[in-house]
């Protein structure tokens, strides 16, 4: 069964056209914009950035996704120190 959804060529949510698009999240199929929007009512479309991938699926395009992951954490990590300095000033910790 599983190999049948690989080769499943036809839109998932239509079944009348070729998919174009792929969800970032779930991996759903969608041929046009409509197919894509009656999709994101149930599924957000945001690649969740901590879902454990295997060694056997990880790509650069993973590794990128990593990287500016934990850059962006970096990012608001130092942003809240700034705002902790600020609001408390010279505060005793």
């Amino acid at each position: 069964l599983e190999n049948m959804e690989c080769l499943r060529k036809l839109c998932e949510i239509c079944d009348e056209n070729d998919r174009i698009y792929k969800c970032p999240r779930c991996g759903t199929g969608t041929c046009s914009l409509q197919c894509c929007k009656l999709h994101k009512q149930k599924c957000d479309g945001k690649r969740d950035k901590t879902a454990y991938v295997p060694v056997s699926q990880f790509k650069a395009e993973t590794l990128k996704s990593d990287y500016h992951f934990l850059e962006d954490v970096l990012q608001t990590r130092q942003s809240a120190k700034r705002k902790f300095e600020v609001d408390c000033g010279e505060c005793a910790l």
